[in-house]
């Protein structure tokens, strides 16, 4: 993305933005940008401002992983984000091109510092970073190119960069809630939701 990341109070940050992505994505139908963005998987973020309207792809970013974090999918957030910058900064697909690493390098690098800088999510640059690794090991096929968050070889990167199953297990309750890391009181997400990520913290662990 040729936007540069920025944290929610810089100079060019405003809530008025933001609220002009919350009544477009009304206007189009839906609760909110996470339903939106499940509906159109792998588009560029750069697309996707411009379907909604006046509003940039960072402040689309940073929308995503702030109803991310309240939802408890900071991690399926990451996976759907890695998926729109390749396509993006790969149109020709995985090492195919001039300058293919180059490239590849720049998306990963791209990726990484959105969520940490402009998802506000700092705490989660080396899993970040073991996950742009596992990629770049296993490695896709020449040409491959996303489809989605579920697609396969994300999954696979995730699965050994940031796994699941290491994950403390927490009892679910509807109230008092603690991360069981550094103990900040959170809200119990939709039954629909297990994984949870501590957004004072990053710890991840399971609801059971």
């Amino acid at each position: 993305m040729n936007e540069t990341p920025m944290h929610h109070n810089d100079a060019n940050w405003s809530q008025e933005s933001l609220g002009r992505i919350d009544q477009a994505i009304q206007t189009l139908g839906f609760a909110n940008l996470s339903q939106f963005l499940a509906l159109v998987p792998a588009r560029p973020y750069g697309e996707i401002s411009k379907q909604l309207g006046d509003v940039a792809p960072i402040q689309i970013i940073a929308v995503q992983f702030q109803e991310a974090k309240a939802a408890g999918r900071i991690r399926d957030a990451a996976k759907d984000s890695l998926c729109r910058n390749l396509v993006e900064q790969l149109p020709n697909g995985w090492q195919k091109g001039e300058n293919a690493d180059w490239q590849t390098v720049r998306a990963l690098s791209s990726w990484t510092s959105e969520i940490q800088v402009t998802g506000e999510c700092e705490e989660l640059k080396s899993t970040l970073l073991n996950v742009a690794k596992c990629l770049r090991e296993v490695p896709p096929p020449t040409g491959w190119i996303p489809t989605g968050p579920d697609d396969p070889i994300i999954g696979a990167a995730f699965d050994k960069g940031w796994p699941i199953e290491s994950r403390q297990k927490v009892r679910r309750q509807s109230y008092g809630l603690l991360c069981p890391k550094c103990t900040a009181v959170l809200t119990t997400p939709p039954n629909s939701v297990n994984g949870i990520s501590c957004p004072h913290c990053g710890e991840q662990f399971e609801l059971i």
